[in-house]
């Protein structure tokens, strides 16, 4: 952000970090991302979503002993063997053969990627490009393999491209980069691909590690205020509280998210702290301090409203600011109105 920036706007950014990289989201401006290489050292920039894998260049295809007047029609990928990431595909490319007569066969090629260990091919069927290969080469024999169109390439996918839709709400939970409620949709919260957190393409049909969306969704439209990651991820809107986990599954997938509302009180837009297993939050109101914490005995969780001792604290004040420090004293620091 910029000097010129409305400073009250300083108090509604929010942080998610990993080691030395921090992402901060504002719902007024494009998602930030803040580096520091070295103690002296720290760089701010805008986040290009998408994947850091580059995709292979100038695919070709030719047909051996080609015959007959069928378009066979290819796309290629790198992947990064380190991150598992895959690129976005190359442009369409295509030979005429007729790979049902025996002999023929089709070979793709294409520059390497930098930073590629190996290329998965996809041949088009009825429209969809559908799996056939990979290899650690820069080409491909197609000697007649049925393409699997359960296995597509990753779409490109950046739904914070625009005023309206940066997303005012972030967390990192199971290796994955969450965000929250932009402008247009309120309700709707979007998590990375596993361990990409820039990468929010996806395939179709999804694939266990693709980003996905989901809403945090009950009687009414409630505005997302506040994200974080427990044993479970908990969503904290306007009117009500959310778990979100991967049911049965354990690990949350675009196939096995399951969101569930366990209390009724509403969130704040003041980042939730963490405190052990519990998470505290503002609530809606902003003149109490809830905690919310798994119940055993009750299988959901329960906020517990740790401002009911100090009443005269609180009398006609609201919370706009607080933060939480460990040491000596376990002390949770609160600034009023």
């Amino acid at each position: 952000w910029s000097a010129t920036d409305a400073s009250n706007d300083l108090k509604n950014v929010y942080f998610a970090q990993t080691a030395d990289t921090a992402y901060a989201t504002h719902q007024g401006y494009a998602v930030r991302k803040i580096t520091r290489s070295a103690h002296d050292n720290w760089s701010i920039g805008s986040v290009t979503f998408g994947p850091a894998q580059a995709a292979p260049t100038s695919p070709s295809a030719v047909a051996t002993v080609g015959s007959g007047a069928v378009t066979y029609r290819y796309k290629v990928t790198a992947v990064d063997d380190d991150t598992g990431e895959e690129s976005l595909p190359t442009a369409q490319f295509s030979c005429t053969n007729d790979l049902a007569t025996a002999g023929n066969y089709n070979t793709s090629s294409w520059t390497a990627a930098a930073g590629a260990d190996r290329y998965i091919i996809y041949k088009e069927s009825n429209g969809i490009y559908g799996y056939i290969g990979g290899t650690t080469d820069v080409s491909f024999k197609d000697d007649n393999i049925e393409p699997d169109l359960g296995d597509t390439p990753p779409a490109a996918r950046n739904p914070f491209a625009s005023s309206g839709n940066y997303p005012a709400v972030c967390v990192f939970h199971e290796q994955r980069l969450c965000f929250g409620f932009t402008s247009n949709e309120p309700s709707l919260m979007w998590m990375s691909q596993t361990g990409r957190y820039e990468n929010l393409n996806r395939s179709s049909p999804t694939k266990d590690d693709d980003s996905l969306n989901f809403r945090l969704v009950s009687n009414a439209v409630n505005a997302i205020r506040g994200l974080i990651s427990l044993n479970n991820l908990l969503g904290f809107t306007t009117g009500n509280e959310f778990a979100i986990s991967g049911g049965a599954s354990d690990a949350i997938t675009p196939g096995t998210v399951t969101v569930k509302p366990q209390t009724k009180y509403g969130g704040a837009q003041l980042q939730p702290i963490d405190i052990g297993d519990r998470a505290l939050y503002v609530q809606r109101q902003g003149k109490s301090i809830r905690a919310m914490e798994y119940s055993n005995d009750r299988g959901s969780y329960l906020a517990n409203d740790l401002t009911l001792l100090i009443p005269n604290l609180m009398k006609g004040k609201s919370i706009v600011d607080w933060c939480y420090a460990e040491t000596p004293l376990s002390l949770l620091l609160v600034v009023l109105d």
